[in-house]
């Protein structure tokens, strides 16, 4: 019985030494704001090593038109695909099914997943925009049926003058 009570009372002791820890963390938002970009930011450079197939005909449509880029750009609480410096522009690239694309896709044919990722991609362009960047959107279908159009249209709007 003794050591019932023991054992007990131990983990009720680091209960609360977890619970203590994680109110002052709590009480300091700014400790809690740097953790969490951190972890953002520990996220982003594992993505960085595993593009999606369309993320990699981006960045080497990118690449052939010699323009700089960085991958998995951390923006407030989100991660974005590409960042292109010199047009302070965000680009992320959408793949057809995980994004609900209109043109394969109807409204009433999308399952929750699609409609979560949708909401999700509304709330992205507003955080970019309130962060003063510009965002473009590319749809797989795109990339795989339309690559020529869209390599003009990153032409024209990336390259300077």
């Amino acid at each position: 019985m003794y050591m019932a009570k023991k054992r007990k009372s131990s983990s009720y002791a680091k209960l609360v030494k977890r619970a203590m820890a994680k109110a002052k963390r709590d009480a300091n938002p700014a400790a809690v704001s740097i953790k969490r970009k951190r972890k953002l930011e520990s996220m982003a450079k594992k993505m960085s090593n595993k593009m999606t197939a369309p993320e990699r005909v981006f960045a080497s449509m990118m690449d052939e038109l010699e323009i700089k880029y960085e991958t998995q750009k951390v923006v407030g609480r989100k991660i974005y695909d590409f960042y292109i410096p010199s047009k302070n522009t965000i680009v992320e690239i959408d793949g057809d099914y995980y994004h609900g694309n209109p043109l394969i896709y109807e409204a009433k044919q999308l399952n929750k997943m699609q409609i979560r990722n949708m909401r999700n991609d509304k709330f992205k362009d507003v955080l970019a925009k309130g962060n003063g960047f510009t965002i473009e959107r590319v749809w797989e279908y795109d990339l795989n049926n339309n690559y020529k159009k869209e390599k003009r249209r990153f032409k024209k709007l990336l390259k300077d003058g």
